[in-house]
C-alpha cells in the first residue's frame, strides 16, 4: 500500500556473497550493530469518499469519526453546512480490507458513531429535505432502523441509561433540549435545557451530563435535566441574538467527553457560533460540591478526538507545520497525566481515531482547506 507520510528510512543493502569459502572460526559471532527506530510510517488503507463528488472541495471530506464494531471501522462524512447529503454509512472490513456502502440516510452528515448496550448508533446530525425530523438511526440484526423524533432539526449524541434512550437535541427553531425514550424510539418525551443546542451526553462520576451550545452543562436528576455549576456556558450575560441564536456571543463547550476508570476528559472549544469553534483543549472534569470542575491538561498541537482502547482513553491531536502535519496520539495513566504513544507526519491533519490490536487507525481531513489525503483512512503502527 503507498504511504502517505513519511517515507521508510531505506536499510542498508546486505553484504554480497564472498567469492572464496572463509575459514571456519569457532569464537562467538559478535552481535551486529544496533539499528536505531524507524520512524513510524502511515500506510494508505484507502479514501472511501474520494469519488463522492459532492464532498470535493467541501470539509464534508473530513472523516469525522472512525468507530469500531465487531470486524467493521465505520467512518463518518459529509458537510451539514454545504448539504451534502443524502449521506452513505461507510464501513471497511477489517478482515476482508474493503469498504462497503451499509445503508443510506437522509442526513447532509455522519458526524459520530456510538455503541450502546451492544448496538451500533447514527444521531442524526442534519435531515435532509427528505426526511423533515429529526432521527436516530439503529443496526439491529444487520439492518438498519430509523427512529423519528419529532420536530427536531439536529440530533448531536446519544446514550443509553436505566433502560432508556437519550438524544441530545436542537428543537425547532432554535431550543436545546434532550430527547428521553423507554420504549426504545417509538415515542418520545422532551426536557428543554438552557443553551440554543444540546450537543454532547456523557458520563461524569454516576451523572448523565448533557452540554449545550450557550447554555454550559446540565445533569439528569429527579426524571429531569437540571443546570448544573461549572465554568462552561456563555461569557456575554446580554447576547445579540439572530433568529434566537447568539451568533457574537463567546462560550465555552464541551464538544465531547470520554471516561477511563475514575477520569473523565473533555475536547473544550471556545468561540462563536457566527465565527466557529477552534483549537478543542483538553481537559479533566470532576464533580465537587459547587458543581463541576474542570482542569486543563497540556499537549501538544490541537485535539481532534478522544477514544477508548483497553480501559485507557487517548487523544489525537495535530500541529501544522511547512506543507505538513504532525499527528501525534496520546495515552492517559491512572495519575491523569498523558504519554506521548506516537507521532507522524501526515499532508492532512487526523480528525479521528481508533486503535485496532496493533494499529492505530486514522480518518484524515480538512483543516483551512483540504488537500489530496483528506479523506484518507490511514493506519500507524502501535508501539506500546
Amino acid at each position: 500500500m503507498a504511504g502517505c507520510g513519511v517515507d521508510p528510512v531505506p536499510r542498508p543493502a546486505s553484504a554480497s556473497t564472498p567469492d572464496k569459502p572463509q575459514r571456519f572460526d569457532p569464537s562467538p559471532t559478535p552481535p551486529p550493530p544496533t539499528t536505531p527506530d524507524l520512524p513510524p510510517v502511515l500506510e494508505r488503507v484507502g479514501n472511501p469518499v474520494a469519488d463522492n463528488v459532492k464532498l470535493q472541495g467541501t470539509l464534508g471530506r473530513s472523516l469525522w469519526d472512525v468507530h469500531r464494531f465487531g470486524q467493521r471501522l465505520f467512518v463518518g462524512h459529509g458537510d451539514g453546512s454545504a448539504n451534502t447529503g443524502p449521506t452513505d454509512i461507510i464501513a471497511y472490513h477489517l478482515d476482508e480490507a474493503r469498504f462497503s456502502v451499509e445503508a443510506t440516510l437522509e442526513e447532509e452528515a455522519i458526524l459520530r458513531y456510538r455503541t450502546l448496550g451492544g448496538r451500533l448508533f447514527v444521531p442524526g446530525a442534519d435531515p435532509t429535505a427528505n426526511h423533515g425530523d429529526g432521527a436516530v438511526y439503529v443496526l439491529e440484526s444487520q439492518r438498519w432502523r430509523t427512529l423519528t423524533i419529532p420536530d427536531v432539526v439536529h440530533v448531536q449524541d446519544v446514550a443509553l441509561r436505566d433502560d432508556r434512550l437519550f438524544a441530545s437535541i436542537q428543537k425547532r427553531p432554535n431550543i436545546a433540549a434532550v430527547a428521553e425514550s423507554t420504549d426504545d424510539g417509538d415515542t418520545w418525551r422532551t426536557h428543554v435545557i438552557s443553551g440554543w443546542r444540546a450537543l454532547a451526553l456523557f458520563e461524569l462520576e454516576g451523572s448523565l451530563i448533557v452540554s449545550s451550545y450557550g447554555g454550559g452543562l446540565s445533569h439528569w436528576q429527579d426524571g429531569t435535566f437540571r443546570p448544573i455549576d461549572s465554568p462552561f456556558g456563555l461569557s456575554d450575560p446580554d447576547p445579540v441574538l439572530t433568529d434566537n441564536v447568539p451568533m457574537e456571543a463567546w462560550d465555552t463547550i464541551v464538544d465531547r467527553a470520554v471516561t477511563c476508570g475514575d477520569r473523565t476528559w473533555a475536547m473544550v472549544a471556545d468561540g462563536a457560533p457566527a465565527h466557529g469553534y477552534e483549537g478543542p483543549s483538553l481537559q479533566r472534569l470532576s464533580k465537587q460540591a459547587s458543581g463541576i470542575v474542570a482542569t486543563r491538561h497540556s499537549v501538544a498541537g490541537q485535539v481532534s478526538d478522544l477514544f477508548v482502547f483497553e480501559s485507557r482513553c487517548h487523544a489525537v491531536t495535530n500541529e501544522a507545520g511547512d506543507g505538513t502535519v504532525t499527528v501525534r496520539i496520546y495515552g492517559d495513566d491512572s495519575g491523569g497525566t498523558w504519554e506521548l504513544l506516537g507521532e507522524v507526519q501526515s499532508t492532512a491533519p487526523a480528525q479521528s481515531g481508533t486503535r485496532v490490536d496493533g494499529h492505530y487507525y486514522l480518518g484524515l481531513g480538512c483543516v483551512g482547506g483540504c488537500t489530496s489525503a483528506s479523506g484518507d483512512l490511514v493506519r500507524v503502527a502501535a508501539r506500546k
